[in-house]
């Protein structure tokens, strides 16, 4: 297509109507769709050529549907692995060419090639969030990552796995800026996206930027706010309280969160109770009488789950990570 090079590897079995409904697909609707909310790839780029190259092929793994690495986006010379293209790949072992995920997956990937272009230090949960946003803007299904997140809501939105189960993060991330986005409409979510601070951080200074008063806290929004008035949203989803911000009116479909537990009988003693860092419990009360509840949280929190072996440093890192 006039964007895009569409390559599958020998010996990878493909229909090609269904190739050629994807690409024209990704010409006349992802391809713009994307670019107008996100901003530009690098174009010509690398290559000095203004194709994105899409690479359909077996043996990626088991368990990612597509990927967009930057080692692309440098010479050879500079890392010998680079394919010196734009371009993201399509894992013929768990995409269809027919299915609609597929689709999706376009737009999600699209989008990390974007974002590393405007923003290359980018957060992991920002930046995969916003490419299920990406997928969601096209009109395409979420795979079912945000039911998977409301089934347990207890983990922390502005961190990502090393290791292990990706999935609901995908989900709370992608929850969350949708909610964004309908608060704030598209340019305070489109300045989001362009800005150079990352994670909650560029969250702060996009609010502090709309120089909106928040009706309920008689100040400027921080992104802490944002983050507890979306918690309360997710499980409400009722547009009717307060002044309509508990709700997902961009997204009817958003799934309600399974409820932690739920309190029959009300303890005088303390009551303990363990949460994530940007997690969420949702704590049903429902005892006979009147009761007073008193919170109290800890205020400051390790920034490793470890304790140094003596001293007061202690020495880590992180390796390289590719966005999927």
């Amino acid at each position: 297509t006039p964007h895009s090079y569409f390559w599958i590897e020998n010996g990878v079995f493909y229909n090609e109507s269904e190739l050629a409904a994807l690409a024209e697909e990704f010409e006349t609707h992802i391809y713009p769709t994307v670019r107008e909310f996100f901003g530009s790839e690098w174009s010509p780029g690398v290559d000095g050529d203004e194709h994105l190259y899409i690479l359909y092929a077996s043996g990626l793994g088991s368990s990612l549907a597509g990927y967009f690495s930057s080692a692309d986006e440098v010479h050879p010379l500079a890392h010998e692995y680079s394919n010196a293209h734009e371009m993201f790949f399509l894992n013929a072992d768990t995409v269809d060419f027919s299915d609609e995920f597929t689709y999706g997956v376009l737009a999600h990937e699209f989008q990390h090639m974007i974002h590393w272009n405007g923003d290359r230090n980018e957060e992991t949960w920002m930046n995969e969030g916003f490419s299920e946003v990406a997928s969601f803007l096209a009109g395409y299904e979420q795979g079912g990552f945000d039911w998977v997140y409301t089934n347990d809501p207890d983990l922390q939105l502005n961190t990502w796995p090393a290791d292990g189960v990706t999935t609901p993060y995908y989900g709370a991330a992608f929850l969350f800026l949708t909610y964004f986005l309908d608060r704030y409409g598209e340019d305070a979510t489109k300045a989001l996206v362009a800005h150079p601070n990352n994670g909650m951080a560029s969250i702060d200074l996009v609010l502090e930027s709309l120089d909106e008063i928040d009706s309920q806290r008689e100040g400027v929004p921080t992104a802490n706010d944002v983050f507890q008035d979306w918690t309360i949203a997710s499980y409400l989803q009722d547009s009717s309280v307060g002044d309509g911000r508990f709700d997902y009116s961009n997204y009817p479909a958003a799934p309600n969160p399974e409820e932690t537990e739920n309190v029959r009988t009300c303890p005088e003693s303390p009551y303990t109770r363990d949460v994530n860092q940007y997690g969420v419990d949702y704590i049903r009360i429902t005892c006979d009488g009147e009761y007073t509840l008193r919170f109290t949280g800890s205020t400051a929190v390790p920034v490793l789950p470890e304790n140094p072996h003596s001293g007061e440093y202690a020495f880590g890192q992180i390796g390289a990570m590719n966005p999927t």
